[in-house]
């Protein structure tokens, strides 16, 4: 597992983006939860929750002064 994360020195220097899958048994359907990480740190940045997550959702996850 080392040797899938890049090296990094400094903190945000590298963001992960991860999206997640997440039973909701109220609504029968799955949400999409997009989480960005400092690889550095490990800190997560932000978060993003929706039934559908495009291209375009991680201006919506908390983020948007880091792009």
């Amino acid at each position: 597992m080392k040797d899938l994360l890049p090296v990094t020195n400094t903190p945000f220097d590298y963001l992960e983006f991860d999206i997640k899958y997440v039973w909701v048994a109220g609504k029968n359907a799955n949400v999409q939860v997009l989480t960005v990480l400092d690889v550095y740190s490990r800190w997560q940045m932000g978060h993003y929750i929706a039934f559908l997550i495009k291209k375009e959702s991680d201006r919506r996850c908390g983020c948007n002064s880091t792009f």
